[in-house]
């Protein structure tokens, strides 16, 4: 019987560190990618949640519902409803938001928040999110009419 001697064996150990390694460099990657995409939706769902709260308070003015959305709207996106210069997410803007408003005799009843036609990047796979994340709420705010 022969023994495998030390000139024999040099190359294998470069061929199972090169298998070994592009199967480990695709596992982390492929975690990496999941970890970064659920990252990005939950940062989504805190926005779309943050929003939703706010619009169950903000004050929904008769003679200009559009001041409402675009308050609601600037929370989702930026954090602050006056706006902001710096999306929670990378490429997320406002014409991503949907403030939905349940009426009830020209009064709110219910208002739901969703995120539309976001797509979270990534290296092997997209993930389109349409009408997801959503949160909805009960109206509990004043109406008011400004120009009444």
């Amino acid at each position: 019987m022969r023994t495998p001697t030390r000139r024999s064996s040099r190359g294998t150990a470069i061929l199972e560190f090169a298998l070994g390694w592009s199967l480990l460099w695709l596992l982390f990657t492929g975690v990496y990618q999941f970890g970064m995409a659920l990252y990005v939706y939950n940062k989504l769902q805190y926005a779309a949640t943050n929003g939703a709260m706010l619009a169950a308070r903000a004050n929904y003015d008769l003679s200009n519902t559009g001041l409402f959305t675009t308050q609601i709207g600037n929370m989702v996106v930026y954090g602050n409803p006056g706006g902001g210069s710096s999306p929670v997410v990378p490429e997320l803007s406002t014409a991503n938001v949907n403030v939905s408003v349940g009426l009830k005799n020209s009064y709110p009843v219910t208002v739901t928040v969703s995120i539309q036609n976001y797509t979270i990047a990534s290296f092997f796979r997209s993930f389109q999110l349409n009408n997801k994340p959503r949160v909805s709420v009960i109206y509990a705010g004043a109406v008011v009419c400004s120009a009444c």
